[in-house]
């Protein structure tokens, strides 16, 4: 009998370190959302625009691109804007947070 009460209260000891520990827990989670941001150009139609940014990535802006957005990495941009001719028409320097969008109007 005395053997049956010992083991009741090693195990009743067991459950309750193992649920202290591993059932009170708080598990908290940080997530980072996509280091992206956009631009969107406002333009005359009839103007064409050669876009550099960063010194790395470089296009071309024609037509019609009232609802176009160009996805690129967020944080500090240096942007240059040149003619059909290449001639630097705009150069700024912007910070874009993530999943921001930045309105650039071109001259």
């Amino acid at each position: 009998m005395n053997y049956i009460l010992k083991n009741k209260i090693f195990f009743l000891a067991i459950v309750i370190t193992v649920s202290l520990f591993s059932g009170c827990g708080y598990k908290q989670i940080t997530t980072q959302t996509r280091d992206t941001a956009f631009l969107k150009f406002n333009k005359s139609l009839s103007k064409n625009y050669i876009i550099n940014i960063n010194n790395k990535y470089e296009f071309d802006i024609r037509g019609d691109i009232s609802n176009k957005l160009y996805k690129i990495k967020s944080g500090k941009i240096n942007l240059k804007v040149y003619n059909d001719k290449h001639v630097l028409l705009l150069q700024k320097e912007y910070y874009i947070g993530s999943n921001n969008t930045k309105e650039v109007d071109l001259p």
